[in-house]
């Protein structure tokens, strides 16, 4: 199985600091993008052998077209099998290759495997603490964190975490003043939806309020980053 990953990192490099080497191994290519004044997310995309987008083209019209970041990933994208598209602040399961590799035995229409958007549940962590405990137990510590789900089997999947095949040859929508409203408009051009109940991923939270930054970073920091 061929996976790629895109992740879309201005200015979030506080937090691709903590999950990229958890990600990074379950994918054959990892696409980062990121813009030029973004100097530590460069940094830590040559350091896990990322391919590295570095693009303004996100900022030339609106606050933030995530869309249009996201394609500019998808254009250096190797499209073999599948891709995933999640948020530099999303952690994937330790079986996250192997689910995939199987996932046309849970999915609800196999036969139209390629026709499919799938998301997943996520724990949200809002302390690094508490995710330090978790990566100290070789992420075997039962989570008990607060889960976000879903709300409906045919939900499409939300924008932190998207897996479609290559072959759909699906495109972002550009044109969105900010990183709201792009995924869902995505997820409409599959015709099946899917996220299981398990495996999760985590989402590393470090927000004050909901949707603090759809138009740029504006939460807290995660961690300290070295100069």
């Amino acid at each position: 199985m061929h996976a790629t990953a895109i992740t879309v990192c201005i200015d979030f490099a506080d937090f691709l600091a903590d999950t990229l080497p958890v990600n990074r191994p379950h994918f054959n290519q990892y696409v980062i993008v990121t813009s030029s004044d973004d100097a530590a997310t460069q940094r830590f995309a040559r350091k896990h052998a990322c391919k590295l987008v570095v693009s303004d083209r996100f900022r030339e019209t609106h606050a933030f077209d995530k869309g249009a970041a996201i394609n500019d990933g998808l254009a250096v994208a190797d499209k073999r099998q599948w891709l995933c598209h999640l948020d530099a602040d999303i952690v994937l399961p330790a079986n996250f290759r192997q689910w995939l590799i199987g996932v046309r035995r849970v999915v609800k229409h196999a036969d139209h495997l390629n026709e499919h958007i799938i998301g997943m549940h996520r724990h949200n962590c809002r302390n690094r603490a508490e995710w330090l405990k978790w990566l100290a137990t070789h992420q075997r510590m039962r989570l008990k964190w607060p889960v976000e789900k879903l709300r409906e089997w045919n939900q499409i999947p939300a924008g932190y975490l998207q897996i479609w095949h290559a072959s759909m040859g699906a495109r972002y929508p550009e044109g969105h003043p900010t990183a709201s409203g792009s995924d869902i408009a995505f997820g409409e051009q599959f015709t099946y939806r899917f996220h299981p109940n398990q495996p999760r991923v985590i989402h590393l939270e470090a927000k004050s309020r909901q949707n603090e930054d759809y138009r740029g970073r504006k939460s807290p920091p995660w961690r300290e980053l070295p100069p």
